[in-house]
């Protein structure tokens, strides 16, 4: 059942690339909040309330991005905010990568350090921006999914959406876990999330779904 799911949506090509960019956002999200952790008590010398802290400027990242598509978009159905979303996530994500390696970093043990130094503000200020390109990134693409399948097989598209994003995620955690284990720490994942985010943005503007 599961390949009749990938196979009918790899039948439809603008769905399909859809599918493969709200799987590639979700694999990004997915390093992002697997390293929040490790970052946040081995890079900055944190306690739960920096993580939680990171984790509800993401929250209110994604949930502020979502809003302003709808607000870009104003009731178009068009992909044209999703490269320029991906490239800003890229730009941020480095930012962020950035800022969580300077020596400085190592102090911001409580949310009360972190916000109280200008990097730690502008760290602070990068997740949010970046959770909220990914939330420009993906409304539009849930939006064309629906739109571009047959009602008739909107459910089993949606399935399959889910199935891919499900693949996605475990490679990416996959990932991940590698490169831990290989001693990279979480400020050099994120970066090289950044970087492959970058190669997403390309694909994206040059295949666009229409």
């Amino acid at each position: 059942e599961t390949m009749v799911l990938l196979r009918l949506a790899r039948a439809n090509r603008p769905a399909w690339t859809c599918i493969i960019g709200l799987s590639w956002f979700w694999t990004v999200g997915a390093v992002y909040l697997t390293e929040f952790p490790s970052l946040t008590q081995r890079t900055l010398g944190g306690d739960v309330r920096v993580l939680n802290l990171l984790l509800v400027v993401f929250a209110v990242g994604i949930a502020g991005g979502s809003l302003l598509a709808g607000r870009l978009l104003r009731g178009l159905l068009s992909a044209r905010p999703v490269a320029p979303a991906a490239l800003v996530l890229s730009v941020l994500t480095l930012a962020f990568a950035g800022l969580v390696s300077l020596p400085d970093a190592a102090g911001w043990h409580s949310p009360a350090a972190l916000l109280s130094s200008v990097p730690g503000v502008l760290a602070v200020l990068c997740v949010l921006g970046a959770a909220g390109a990914g939330g420009v990134f993906s409304v539009p693409l849930y939006t064309m999914l629906l739109h571009r399948s047959d009602p008739a097989r909107r459910g089993s598209m949606i399935a399959a959406n889910n199935v891919v994003n499900a693949a996605f995620i475990v490679a990416g955690s996959g990932l991940v876990a590698a490169l831990s284990a290989a001693g990279i720490g979480p400020a050099h994942t994120l970066a090289l999330a950044g970087v492959l985010n970058l190669g997403a943005a390309y694909v994206l503007w040059r295949r666009p779904p229409t």
